[in-house]
């Protein structure tokens, strides 16, 4: 983690800023899909579960964008282990069904893409 501190004055006050960055560093040769992660609907519609127990950490998408396959659409965190979600298709994202920050069971759903 990098840290950068700045001191400085405003109003005759002294003030502190402490800046942290944290580098994050994913693994695609490894995507986390498995038939109980993905559901197929009877319209067509996949259905992208959590693979695990665990936070999530960030979304890289929203309802509505048109995704390729390969593409990090959220990370969960758990153990202080960073996992990436794929999406194993070309698609457009229909719903999110979770937010950052929020905490998902293994197998609950993330969200749901229409294949392009």
């Amino acid at each position: 983690m990098k840290r950068t501190i700045i001191s400085t004055s405003i109003n005759n006050e002294r003030v502190t800023i402490i800046i942290e960055v944290k580098t994050i560093i994913y693994n695609n040769n490894n995507p986390v899909h498995s038939e109980k992660t993905l559901d197929i609907t009877k319209n067509n519609n996949v259905t992208i579960r959590s693979p695990i127990t665990g936070k999530i950490l960030s979304l890289h998408i929203s309802e509505k964008d048109t995704v390729f396959k390969g593409k990090i659409l959220a990370v969960i965190e758990s153990m202080k282990t960073y996992i990436p979600i794929v999406s194993p298709i070309n698609g457009i994202i229909l719903k999110i069904k979770t937010k950052e920050g929020e905490y998902v069971k293994k197998g609950e759903e993330i969200l749901i893409m229409r294949p392009t």
